[in-house]
């Protein structure tokens, strides 16, 4: 039982986290061949800025020039579509919050006509004290004066005290 139980014990060593202790050169081994493949990939990656940036375009084929414009056209399609969903979200925020400034204004506009409504009783009640002190128009046809010998000046048509339109007063 003991035997097996060393067994397992190396094994754990040989498959575990004590690898580097056993191995040290293979380890750096690792770590320089991670080290070329990361330094490759920073410098594709600024190749590819500056290509995106418009420098250094001499050295491309045509091949890679073509596929340099497809990805540019990607990325403003991508812009474009993102300022777009952008602005249209800031349309709506303005409708509602249109709608919400509409809604207080009318609301503002009630209280106001609830404040001013007792304001506007007395005016129509003045109003139609006016109205009571105006003269009553003279409806009678013959309006004469004095004398029945004289004859009695034209009687205005029916309601031109009023105001009526020619048109109106006409039969």
């Amino acid at each position: 039982m003991e035997r097996i139980l060393d067994r397992y014990e190396r094994y754990l060593q040989c498959e575990g986290g004590d690898v580097v202790e056993d191995h040290p050169e293979e380890m750096q081994g690792n770590m320089s061949y991670d080290h070329i493949k990361l330094r490759s990939k920073i410098e594709a990656l600024q190749k590819s800025r500056r290509n995106l940036m418009g420098e250094q375009l001499e050295s491309l084929t045509f091949r890679e020039v073509h596929q340099l414009e497809q990805q540019i056209d990607s990325a403003l399609r991508n812009i474009r579509s993102r300022k777009d969903h952008v602005l249209l979200n800031s349309i709506e925020e303005l409708r509602k919050k249109e709608r919400f400034l509409m809604e207080q204004n009318t609301l503002l506009e009630k209280e106001k006509a609830a404040l001013d409504d007792p304001s506007l009783h007395a005016n129509n009640s003045r109003a139609s004290s006016t109205s009571a002190q105006r003269p009553v128009p003279n409806l009678n046809i013959c309006a004469g004066g004095g004398s029945d010998d004289e004859p009695a000046p034209p009687a205005a048509p029916y309601g031109a005290e009023a105001g009526l339109p020619w048109w109106m007063l006409e039969a």
